[in-house]
C-alpha cells in the first residue's frame, strides 16, 4: 500500500474518512443545538427547530451525533428515521421523505447498521446548507 505525501499534487483529492474538521462543525453547530456525549443526547437551542428546515434539522442532529462520536467512542455512529424523528421533533411522515431527499443527494447514506451518517465527502456540504461560509 503507498501513501501519499502532502507535496504530492494528488494529496489534495485524498478523503480520509476519520479526518473532520472539529472547529468548523463546532462553530457551525453552535447555534443550532448543544449535545452531552456521555448520554448521547442532541439539544437543539430554543428557536432552532422553528428557523431551520426539515433537512437542516436532519443535517444537525446527524453532525451532532458525529460530534458525539467524536468525543465519545462508546456511543455509535448515525441514527435510524426514529431516532432523528424523536431528535428533531419531526413526524416520521413528514421527515422520511426529506431523509431521502438528502440520500439521493447524496448529503447522507445509510450505514451498515442501518443508521444515517453525513459521510466525510458530503461533510462540506452539509455545513453549508446550515449556513457554514467556509465550505
Amino acid at each position: 500500500m503507498s501513501t501519499v505525501t502532502t507535496d504530492d499534487p494528488l494529496a489534495a483529492l485524498v478523503v480520509n474518512a476519520h479526518s473532520v474538521d472539529r472547529e468548523r462543525l463546532a462553530g457551525t453547530l453552535d447555534s443550532w443545538a448543544r449535545i452531552d456525549p456521555h448520554e448521547g443526547l442532541i439539544r437543539f437551542m430554543p428557536g432552532a427547530k422553528e428557523k431551520g428546515t426539515i433537512k437542516q434539522l436532519i443535517l444537525v442532529a446527524l453532525l451532532g451525533q458525529m460530534a458525539i462520536k467524536l468525543l465519545n467512542d462508546q456511543q455509535e455512529e448515525g441514527l435510524t428515521p426514529s431516532e432523528l424523528s424523536q431528535c428533531t421533533a419531526v413526524k416520521g411522515s413528514s421527515l422520511r421523505p426529506q431523509l431521502k431527499v438528502l440520500a439521493d443527494g447524496d448529503f447522507v447514506l445509510k450505514n451498515e447498521s442501518g443508521k444515517y451518517v453525513v459521510p466525510s465527502h458530503a461533510f462540506d456540504r452539509a455545513l453549508v446548507m446550515l449556513g457554514d461560509d467556509d465550505g
